[in-house]
């Protein structure tokens, strides 16, 4: 439709040369993996997305998807890893990034998950369900202001090896 960019029931892989973006400036659906392989992938403020199930940023090269003011429901799991100069996740101004019950964000080594403004916040499509979040050894996270709701019981599982940014706890919120 004109408001939207669906792209069906098959997988998605965007390739871009390094350093340069592609803006979405509707609201994506997309029911296949969708995959950030190389380049950037940012979001217009004021969407809401829909992934109907992996959201995966894995590059070799350098990669990025940029939640900016907008929402994102992943029914599958995000994952960010990437080796070389690694691949980046980054919720800003107020993003929401809501997840299934049962799946999580791994950011695996060489992986990026940056959340410092804030007012962004990560949730669970299904209230009083829960989904994981792992930062694994040889990952980056800074999620300075970051509000989490309905963590599962491992809450925010850091392993040892992950590089923290700034105050970690700073104005942290998990509810």
């Amino acid at each position: 439709s004109a408001s939207q960019a669906d792209f069906g029931n098959v997988p998605l892989a965007v390739y871009k040369t390094a350093g340069t973006t592609l803006y979405f400036n509707k609201q994506i659906v997309c029911s296949g993996q969708f995959a950030v392989n190389s380049g950037n992938v940012a979001s217009q403020p004021g969407l809401i997305h829909t992934f109907n199930s992996n959201l995966i940023i894995d590059s070799s090269d350098s990669a990025s998807f940029t939640l900016s003011a907008s929402s994102a429901s992943i029914y599958g799991s995000l994952t960010v890893q990437g080796t070389g100069s690694g691949s980046l996740f980054y919720l800003e101004n107020g993003a929401k990034l809501v997840l299934a019950p049962s799946s999580g964000i791994n950011i695996n080594s060489g992986g990026e998950f940056i959340s410092d403004s804030p007012d962004s916040v990560i949730s669970c499509i299904n209230p009083g369900e829960y989904y994981a979040f792992n930062a694994n050894s040889g990952s980056i996270i800074n999620i300075t202001g970051l509000t989490a709701e309905y963590l599962n019981s491992s809450g925010l599982n850091i392993a040892h090896g992950t590089v923290i940014y700034n105050n970690f706890m700073s104005s942290v919120t998990i509810r």
